[in-house]
């Protein structure tokens, strides 16, 4: 009984001759609030992957290789304690390591430092926007003291987020760019 008149408040609530109707708003009824976002009710805490494997600074360029071999991802966070000073990705070792003959190098001397993050508490439309503009398909997940909790991928959005956008995402995180040949 309960269940039928709150029914019947929400249809009357929703249907008030004085409710804006939908035009020029992003709603999926007629009188409900807009939504600004498709993934306005998930953050990327919902669907990063916790739990992540990090290196330290000093750590090996061949530990890193192993490590990512060892559990198939193409990235792993470096760590100099709790803070976060850097990524290493398949391609760091192999532009700045393999390339270069450095494998027994520290990971200090090849990692990405430009660090480019997002928190456990963005939305995940925010969260591809950034990958989107910077032209990343990973970014470290941070909590509120800034303590790395996780990172979400292309693979978690196209798998676990409600809505779509992922494949424009890829096609404009994939767009090609210049080369860059410094120190080559």
């Amino acid at each position: 009984m309960a269940l039928m008149v709150f029914m019947a408040f929400m249809c009357r609530l929703f249907s008030h001759p004085t409710a804006e109707p939908m035009a020029n708003r992003h709603s999926l009824s007629p009188y409900l609030p807009p939504f600004t976002e498709k993934y306005t009710m998930q953050t990327v805490s919902d669907i990063m992957t916790r739990g992540i494997r990090t290196m330290a600074p000093t750590d090996t360029i061949t530990a890193a290789a192993q490590a990512m071999r060892e559990l198939d991802v193409g990235s792993v966070p470096v760590c100099d304690g709790v803070r976060m000073v850097g990524m290493v990705t398949d391609r760091d070792i192999v532009v700045r390591a393999v390339a270069q003959e450095r494998m027994q190098a520290p990971l200090s001397e090849i990692m990405s430092e430009g660090l480019l993050y997002c928190h456990e508490s963005d939305s995940v439309a925010s969260a591809l926007e950034s990958m989107r503009k910077q032209q990343v398909r990973r970014l470290p997940v941070v909590d509120k003291d800034q303590r790395l909790v996780g990172i979400v991928s292309l693979g978690d959005l196209a798998t676990k987020a409600d809505g779509g956008g992922v494949g424009e995402a890829i096609r404009d995180i994939s767009e090609p760019s210049e080369p860059h040949r410094a120190g080559l």
